[in-house]
């Protein structure tokens, strides 16, 4: 049995969605590395998360499964 042409263009759909949040992340994290580059992961993760939640409307469970 196969997958279902919805099924699949539903997750290909949802993997390019995931792909462009987590580029914005990633340019995000290295203009934050930029300006604090002696920052720690732990503080960096912490100082961030906001930011990323409200700024680029980066959903939780994305950010957590990208950068946890």
């Amino acid at each position: 049995m196969g997958y279902s042409r919805q099924y699949y263009y539903k997750q290909f759909n949802q993997e390019i969605k995931q792909a462009k949040e987590f580029e914005k992340v990633h340019h995000f994290l290295i203009a934050q590395r930029k300006l604090l580059p002696k920052l720690g992961g732990r503080k960096l993760y912490h100082e961030i998360k906001p930011k990323l939640l409200k700024r680029l409307g980066i959903k939780e469970k994305i950010y957590y499964t990208k950068l946890g």
